[in-house]
């Protein structure tokens, strides 16, 4: 039973099979999968899409810093 295996918590990632990103190779190997490649996956899910459309708070990255400011005239 690959469940079994013990995976430490160390961040060595992997890209697997199914292009999603292992923190390492043991999480990649107990959810079935096989390592396509070293690093993260350069097509990853919706996490790396929403990390870069929301700022630094979660806001989307487009809004305004200062939305106090009047309008330019």
């Amino acid at each position: 039973n690959p469940n079994a295996v013990a995976c430490t918590l160390e961040y060595d990632p992997v890209c697997g099979s199914d292009e999603k990103t292992y923190s390492n190779a043991c999480h990649a190997q107990r959810a079935g999968v096989k390592i396509s490649y070293k690093g993260e996956c350069k097509k990853d899910g919706e996490q790396k899409t929403q990390s870069r459309q929301n700022g630094p708070a979660g806001q989307p990255s487009n809004t305004p810093s200062s939305p106090n400011l009047p309008p330019k005239r």
